[in-house]
């Protein structure tokens, strides 16, 4: 199986390869063959082989109680409204969403929280950890049993 990453191209919008793929191997034999070969040539680009370092397909555990989590590498132009949307809609079960923004310039840092009604809800989002949204592949972090209103007092 291959599967490799796309961007969206910033003057037409489409989709395009980004340059990175991830090949699965049907044997770790075959994997590990390809590995020793190294580095080839195709289609006029230089091609390394590597073990997968991809933290992002790391399913993370959810503690029991937890109910907020991470999310990371998010698009600079997102709403609360299209997260609200990606995690499932009304059916998430999502209690508050916060966006993180500079407290200088007050411009969004593409990171924030997002806080569920309860810890099912939470690890069904955390499963969707290394998925494309909005062109980017997020990353989420489950975070205990604190919530965005705690962070935000502490402000």
């Amino acid at each position: 199986e291959v599967t490799w990453e796309e961007k969206l191209d910033p003057k037409s919008g489409e989709k395009i390869f980004s340059g990175c793929a991830y090949v699965t191997f049907s044997t770790p034999e075959g994997a590990q063959r390809a590995v020793e070969r190294g580095g080839m040539r195709h289609m006029k680009r230089d091609v390394r082989v590597e073990w997968s370092r991809d933290k992002t397909r790391v399913k993370e555990a959810v503690e029991e109680g937890a109910t907020s989590c991470f999310v990371g590498n998010l698009a600079y132009d997102t709403t609360e409204a299209a997260l609200r949307e990606f995690a499932g809609g009304d059916a998430a079960g999502i209690t508050n969403v916060y966006l993180q923004k500079d407290k200088q310039t007050k411009k969004f840092k593409g990171c924030g929280f997002v806080d569920f009604e309860d810890t099912s809800k939470l690890r069904a989002f955390v499963s969707l950890n290394g998925s494309q949204f909005q062109g980017r592949r997020i990353r989420l972090r489950p975070k205990g049993n604190r919530t965005t209103r705690k962070r935000r007092s502490r402000r």
